[in-house]
C-alpha cells in the first residue's frame, strides 16, 4: 500500500496521501512532452547529459562537489532501492521501523534477513543510544536510514547522524541513506561527505521536489566507483525513458523550493499541526512536508466518502491502527481537509 493510489477510488477531489511539492514547475512537464517527440529512437543508454546536469544541480544546491561519474539515474528511487540491495547483498539489513515499506520488500525479494529496530512509539525519535546497537552488527551488514524519515517526517540529529556514519565505516557496514525529502527541510545533505564514507550510498529523487511521480526519476550517489559499478550492473539498459530524461535535464536548470516556497510550506505545516492538535488528535513532530498523526476513530475511510485521500499507515511496522500521514498542501486545501474532519467528528458525536 502506497500513497497516491487514486486509481482504485472514485471521485477523489483532494489527495493528501502523496507527499509531492504543491508548487510545480510547468517547464519540467513541457520538457517531458518534448521528449515524447524523440520516442522513435532509444534514449541515451548512459544518460550522460542527465548525469552531468544532476551532478551540477545537486552540487550547487548542497555546496558539494559531484561529477557525472558519481550519479546513477533510476526509474524512481524505488528501482534503485532494489538495485542497491541486490548489488551489495548484505548479510543482513537493519531497518529503523517505521520506515518506507519498499526496503523490507526489497530485502525479502533478495532473501536478505531484516533486523528491525523499533523507534520509540511515544515520539518515534532516534535516540543517541542507537549507536550502541550498530557496533554489534556483523561486517557487511547494511543500515538503512531515511532522513527525514517516512512516514514520521523527522530528521536525525546532525551530530548523531555523523556519529552513526563513522561507526558504520569503522565496522564495515554499508549505509543506504534516503534523502528523498531532505529538500523540504533546512538540513544539511550528506552528499558533501561522500568522500569520507566509501561505504555510503545516498538516494534522492525528483519525484517529490518537482512533483513528477508519474515520470519516475531517482538517483543514487556515491564516490565509491566499485559500489556504483555493482549497482549499475543490477539495472536494465535504457531504464530511463526519453521523456523522463528530458524532464530531468530541464529540472537541473530550475530552482525549486525557494526560500519563499519553503517558508510557506513550513507555515502551512505549523497551521495544520496546530489545528489538528486543537481537535484532540495526537500529532508527532515533523520536519518535512507531511505530518504523521493518530486519531481515536477510523479517519481514512470516512474521508474517502468525502473525496479526500489520506495515507493509512497501518501497514507500517511498529505503527498501531488509526495512524495516518497527510501531505502539507495549500491553505485552501488544508482548510478543506480540516472541515471534512470536523464533519466526521460531528457525526461521531
Amino acid at each position: 500500500m502506497h500513497g497516491g493510489n487514486t486509481y482504485i477510488h472514485e471521485n477523489i477531489r483532494l489527495d493528501f496521501s502523496s507527499n509531492c511539492n504543491v508548487t510545480c514547475r510547468p517547464e519540467v512537464i513541457e520538457a517531458a512532452l518534448e521528449g515524447t517527440k524523440a520516442a522513435g529512437v532509444y534514449p541515451d543508454i548512459d544518460g550522460t547529459l542527465l548525469r552531468e546536469k544532476t551532478a551540477e544541480r545537486f552540487s550547487g544546491r548542497f555546496a558539494c562537489e559531484l561529477q557525472a561519474e558519481h550519479v546513477i539515474p533510476g526509474n524512481g528511487a524505488s528501482e534503485l532501492i532494489y538495485a542497491c540491495i541486490r548489488a551489495l547483498s548484505p548479510v543482513q539489513t537493519m531497518l529503523l521501523e517505521p520506515v518506507f515499506t519498499e526496503y523490507a520488500r526489497a530485502c525479502a525479494a533478495c532473501h536478505i534477513p531484516v533486523v528491525p529496530y523499533e523507534l520509540r512509539a511515544g515520539d518515534y525519535e532516534l535516540g543517541r543510544y542507537f549507536t550502541c546497537v550498530i557496533n554489534k552488527q556483523p561486517k557487511d551488514s547494511m543500515l538503512v536510514l531515511c532522513n527525514p524519515n517516512n512516514p514520521t517526517g523527522q530528521l536525525i540529529e546532525p551530530e548523531l547522524l555523523v556519529r552513526i556514519l563513522d561507526i558504520c565505516k569503522r565496522y564495515g557496514i554499508y549505509v543506504l541513506l534516503d534523502e528523498c525529502f531532505i529538500e523540504f527541510t533546512r538540513a544539511e545533505s550528506m552528499l558533501g561527505r561522500l568522500d569520507r564514507y566509501p561505504n555510503l550510498v545516498i538516494l534522492s529523487a525528483y519525484t517529490k521536489t518537482y512533483a513528477i511521480p508519474g515520470l519516475r526519476l531517482g538517483f543514487a550517489f556515491s564516490k565509491n566507483q566499485e559500489l556504483l559499478a555493482k549497482i549499475k550492473s543490477q539495472l536494465p539498459p535504457w531504464n530511463i525513458s526519453t521523456p523522463a530524461m528530458y524532464a530531468g535535464i530541464k529540472a537541473g536548470d530550475l530552482s525549486v523550493l525557494t526560500e519563499e516556497e519553503l517558508s510557506r510550506m513550513e507555515a502551512e505545516r505549523e497551521f495544520l499541526v496546530y489545528e489538528l492538535k486543537k481537535r484532540g488528535l495526537v500529532v508527532y513532530r515533523s520536519d518535512a512536508n507531511f505530518i504523521f498523526f493518530s486519531s481515536g476513530i477510523e479517519l481514512a475511510e470516512k474521508l474517502l466518502e468525502q473525496g479526500i485521500l489520506i495515507r493509512d499507515c497501518s501497514d507500517f511496522v511498529n505503527v498501531p491502527q488509526k495512524h495516518y500521514r497527510i501531505c502539507v498542501r495549500t491553505r485552501e486545501e488544508n482548510q478543506s481537509l480540516l472541515e471534512a474532519i470536523d464533519r466526521i467528528y460531528k457525526q461521531e458525536n
